[in-house]
């Protein structure tokens, strides 16, 4: 049986199953309005990278809502981050077969990125 686990970065917590669910504020991992990890962002996913360890890593990030001064339009922002977070793993050395894109399965994942290892 999976868990739900709200990991705020950098402060890991480690859990046991086949399966682990990890959300993540978005705020705290890109910059405003944009698809461009931030600094704790980049540390966070170097943190993935070493707890999924070769499980594969699926990444769903929720669309927001429009801000109309922002350069992408909500879904072209949710896509172009969860390609961020996909690039940064493969960077970190993280084997790109075992990385997964998906969606949000409800608005109420708002404001998450929501990553299932295993």
């Amino acid at each position: 049986q999976s868990k739900l686990v709200s990991i705020v970065p950098p402060s890991p917590k480690r859990h046991s199953s086949d399966t682990d669910h990890i959300e993540v504020g978005i705020a705290r991992l890109f910059e405003p309005d944009e698809a461009r990890l931030s600094t704790q962002g980049q540390s966070w996913v170097r943190y993935l990278a070493r707890q999924a360890d070769g499980r594969p890593i699926t990444i769903a990030v929720s669309v927001g809502a429009d801000n109309e001064k922002a350069r992408l339009d909500n879904w072209e922002r949710a896509a172009a981050r969860t390609a961020s977070i996909m690039y940064a793993l493969e960077s970190a050395g993280y084997p790109t077969k075992q990385i997964r894109p998906s969606m949000p399965q409800s608005k109420a994942e708002k404001g998450k990125i929501i990553v299932t290892l295993g």
